[in-house]
């Protein structure tokens, strides 16, 4: 279900919806938007968000606002995978480490200290192997350059809106006058 914003032209009262959305892309290349709970219509096709975002499939759609021209650009990207400490990384890491530190370390305060901060060690560098292999078979995201005038300053709309005196440029009259309507958001 995506997120739903709204911005207004203060010179011709012209209103736009800003949207922000999961979609799930197939081994076909189709794409295909969550509904809310995005966790549930993952389940329905067999997978977990982890394990939609391990294998690149999980991508993020956001209207970002870039900070020369003032013009909205759509922007997919590629969803990362989160920590991935429940895996078969995680789980070798606790068979070998765990024994090992019990026959080092004669100190329980230590074999506790050393065994979780070694879990920890071999399933954080095993998170950021993964997210790079992801990022680099990445076939979906756009670049985060705005389309209109080449800027790379692309700001996420949440943030614009957020940002004092931030106006767009409106698409009906050319102006720069379309305020972020910071009373309203919705899920649609």
């Amino acid at each position: 279900m995506p997120s739903v914003y709204r911005a207004h032209c203060s010179n011709c009262k012209f209103t736009r919806d800003v949207l922000e959305d999961y979609v799930y892309v197939g081994e076909d290349g189709s794409i295909t938007g969550l509904p809310h709970p995005e966790d549930d219509a993952l389940k329905d096709i067999g997978l977990t968000w982890n394990g939609a975002a391990v294998t690149g499939r999980l991508v993020k759609e956001s209207e970002m606002v870039c900070d020369q021209c003032g013009k909205l650009n759509g922007i997919k990207e590629i969803v990362l995978p989160a920590f991935a400490l429940l895996n078969w990384v995680g789980l070798t890491a606790t068979i070998i480490i765990v024994p090992l530190v019990f026959f080092l370390f004669e100190s329980h305060l230590l074999q506790l200290i050393v065994g979780i901060g070694g879990i920890l060690c071999v399933t954080i560098v095993y998170t950021l192997q993964l997210r790079r292999r992801v990022k680099s078979r990445d076939r979906v995201s756009d670049d985060l350059v705005c389309r209109y005038c080449g800027s790379e300053g692309l700001i996420p709309y949440p943030d614009f809106e957020n940002e004092p005196d931030s106006k767009l440029l409106c698409s009906k009259c050319g102006q720069r006058t379309m305020e972020p309507d910071r009373d309203y958001y919705a899920l649609s």
